[in-house]
């Protein structure tokens, strides 16, 4: 009895520290998941590990899903999630060394609340080698984009694992000889992409979706590729438009860039929101990537409740929307990918009053 009682605590624990899934079941490759959760809980080996792969390609929902089966087998002591968000316009860290003071503080505060307030940075630095040299920690550090921010905290955080573990998920490969195992994530097949389709599509309400005949799956697979984001994107368009409608939207050919395919998409999903709505969406602008009540969004926006709500609505039904939380408290967020799309399109669209009116209400 007393195990048990340990282990239900020691899950909750645990479980707390992670963020809340955006996903309500999660496809892809079994083997997958048990290559990453292998690696995570063996004893000798694997102590720097990263998932690697195109935004929107699913690396935050594998970690999440793994580090959650993970928990189960009592491995660590206690775990770190820290999602790097930095506070830029073009999405990078200013140095390097600000990222690696981020991180550092992250998996102090986060681990060992007390006591560390007084401490130096090189203080903190020992503390936090010695705790992770000392017993088994995972820290997982979510959306590591830059290249020069991975060469530096790789070099970094190597002198403090084993038998501590640190979970990346990154875009961007370490330039350094840092023994790093990687782990790829290629596109979804054919078949998981149908039954993702499927899947959101009964997500969405829409049955007559989720009965979608595989050639037609196909057609939009040709296209788009296995990208799951994509995917998701597609499936809620299809609630509004035909099939050969998105089709005639890629009529030169599949995109040669997977940034060009998702700027498609979502210029098509902008070109059908409201007013209230593109105003809810570019507040995210000033919002951080860990997302926002209603409250904050309310402020943030400058929108009146009944048109706030409406533009909720008509978010969630194009899947533009992160949503966590209970039924007592919802957050919202953004796809770091839809981020990327108001910063580098609209937001240089300046000639639209929409994006001049939101952004003003932002600076002031």
């Amino acid at each position: 009895h007393r195990e048990e009682t340990y282990h239900t605590t020691y899950t909750r624990h645990l479980e707390a520290r992670l963020p809340l899934p955006t996903y309500t079941h999660f496809v892809g490759p079994a083997a997958l998941q048990k290559q990453v959760l292998d690696s995570l809980l063996a004893d000798d080996a694997g102590w720097l590990l990263a998932l690697i792969g195109i935004g929107g390609i699913g690396k935050t929902s594998l970690a999440n899903v793994v580090v959650r089966q993970a928990i189960r087998q009592m491995r660590f002591v206690d775990i770190a999630w820290i999602k790097l968000e930095p506070d830029t316009m073009n999405g990078r860290f200013p140095s390097p060394e600000i990222a690696y003071t981020i991180v550092l503080t992250q998996i102090a505060t986060q681990l060992w609340s007390q006591g560390i307030d007084h401490l130096s940075l090189p203080e903190m630095q020992q503390h936090v080698q010695r705790e992770l040299k000392n017993r088994s920690y995972l820290i997982v550090i979510d959306n590591l984009e830059d290249r020069a921010d991975v060469d530096y905290l790789v070099n970094q955080l190597a002198p403090l694992v084993n038998p501590s573990k640190i979970l990346f998920t990154t875009r961007a490969r370490a330039q350094t000889e840092t023994a790093v195992q990687y782990i790829q994530l290629d596109t979804l097949s054919f078949d998981d992409s149908a039954a993702l389709m499927r899947h959101h599509a009964q997500a969405l309400g829409r049955d007559d979706i989720a009965q979608i005949q595989d050639d037609d799956v196909r057609l939009v697979y040709d296209v788009l590729g296995g990208n799951p984001l994509a995917f998701k994107l597609v499936t809620s368009l299809l609630q509004d438009v035909t099939i050969q409608d998105i089709l005639n939207e890629f009529s030169d050919g599949r995109p040669q860039q997977i940034a060009e395919m998702y700027t498609r998409i979502y210029w098509r999903i902008w070109r059908r929101l409201d007013q209230p709505a593109r105003d809810l969406l570019m507040a995210f602008l000033f919002i951080s990537d860990t997302g926002a009540d209603f409250a904050l969004l309310q402020d943030s926006s400058q929108l009146e409740s009944p048109h706030l709500q409406n533009g909720l609505r008509q978010l969630l039904h194009h899947s533009m929307l992160e949503v966590t939380g209970s039924l007592q408290q919802r957050q919202y967020s953004i796809h770091r990918l839809t981020r990327t799309f108001l910063q580098s399109e609209l937001f240089t669209w300046f000639q639209n009053d929409a994006v001049v009116a939101i952004l003003s209400k932002g600076i002031n």
